[in-house]
This record gives structure tokens, sequence and C-alpha cells, in this order.
């Protein structure tokens, strides 16, 4: 039996995950009008990222990480840079489909895959505290009605997660991060050089060290937040590092 309040959070979890697949029928609706699609959906990979969301019950404390755009070179089961094989080795439910182009798995699950090799780590308790999702869960241009999708997206697992530590890799992320915060400071700087962010946050600063972000909503909560390099980009090694880092906390 879990304790109570992470019960609510895994059922806040799937609520978002449901709200999102009406999010992605409307967008569809919406992409239809302008000759566009979605080229794969999340109602595809409903199964892994069901099983996905029941591993993943973040406690008081965890995590959220928000990851690059799927169309941007994650793979698509609905987990940011995972194929199927990957999935299934993480225990997870997947298809059998072939696994796409990911250029930012090698520095994102090399985090995971280290964190997972200290003794006593187990996936069920590293994820237990970690939660992982895409900025953006569709696999379409990132047109201004996307974009808007994506940022309601952002704030349903916010809001779902409650997390005491919110890290987003890449501009896209971050910038979904301010606009579903309202933190204009945040949104300047994710069209800021990378780099720029390293500066004013060293990958090597404690949580404590870190700028809050507050999450408006029924309950309004406050949260630390590290903006970390896009893990596809040129500076994928310091994502991974700012990734290590930030998982030895947990483990």
């Amino acid at each position: 039996m879990m304790p109570a309040a992470i019960e609510r959070i895994e059922e806040a979890l799937f609520k978002a995950a449901r709200d999102l697949e009406r999010a992605e029928k409307q967008l569809r609706s919406d992409l239809r009008g302008s000759g566009q699609s979605l080229a794969t959906t999340m109602a595809d990979r409903r199964a892994v990222m069901f099983d996905h969301i029941a591993m993943h019950a973040p406690t008081p404390g965890g995590i959220l990480i928000i990851g690059e755009p799927l169309a941007g070179g994650a793979c698509w089961t609905g987990i940011p840079y995972t194929d199927a094989a990957k999935a299934r080795a993480l225990g997870f439910v997947a298809p059998d489909d072939t696994p796409d182009s990911a250029p930012g798995a090698p520095a994102f699950w090399g985090a995971f895959d280290a964190a997972l090799a200290r003794p006593g780590v187990s996936a069920e308790g590293l994820f237990s505290q970690c939660h992982i999702t895409p900025s953006v869960p569709f696999d379409a241009p990132l047109t201004p009605e996307v974009l808007e999708a994506a940022k309601a997206h952002v704030h349903r697992q916010l809001a779902a997660a409650r997390p005491q530590v919110i890290v987003s890799l890449g501009a896209t992320a971050m910038q979904l991060v301010g606009e579903a915060t309202h933190d204009h400071d945040i949104v300047d700087l994710a069209a800021a050089p990378e780099n720029s962010w390293l500066d004013a946050w060293p990958l090597a600063a404690p949580s404590y060290r870190l700028p809050y972000v507050t999450v408006r909503g029924r309950a309004p909560f406050r949260a630390h937040f590290r903006p970390l390099p896009a893990a596809a980009g040129p500076l994928a090694d310091e994502a991974r590092v700012g990734l290590d880092l930030i998982l030895a906390q947990l483990v």
C-alpha cells in the first residue's frame, strides 16, 4: 500500500495522461484545417506510457525532468529518448516497433544507467523519486498551436507531480516551463545561449542555490528550477554531468 500522498500523486499523473490524450485529439482536429497532422500519437503508445506512470509515483522532494520535444530527436514510446527495446529493459510494456533515431539518448540514459549501476539502487527506487516527461509530447512541427498545447501539458505535469526540483533539457523545455509558470525571466533566459545558463547556475551548485519557480493552480507550490542544455545538442556532455549530479542526490 502506497502512502496516501504518493497515491494521490500517481492518480493525478494518470489523470494528466488522460487529459493529454484529449488534448492530442483536439490538436489533431486543429492541425487538420492547415493540412498538418501528427505522425505518431500518444494513444499509439498508451500501454508503455501508463506503465511508465505506474512505476513513477514521485515522493515529496522528488524531481520532474522535462525533456526535449519528441519530434526533435526523442523515441516514440511516450518516454523521452526511449525506444521499445530500452523501455522493455526498464521493465515497461512496449510495442514491438523499430527504434527511432534518438541523438539525445546517450547523454540522457547514460546518467540513469550510471545511477542504476550504484550498489543497492533499483529502477523502482530511483523512479519512485523521479518522473520523466517530454516538453512537447506531440510528433508535429513546433507551430503556435502545438506549443500552446505543450504549455498546457507541462503545467498538467507540474501540477500532478508536485516536484521539489524541476529540471528542463534544452531551450524549448525551458521556455515552456517559464510560460507554464508565468515566469518571464525564465522565458527570456531560454532565448540566451545554453552556456550562459551554466554561467548563472554552475552544474555543481546544490539544489538550494537554484532559483525558485511558483506553479499556480488549485494548490500552488514552489520548486527549485535547474535548466540544463539539450541532451541532443553541442553541450550534451554538460547535460549528462548535470543529470548525473541531480540523480546522485536521490540515490
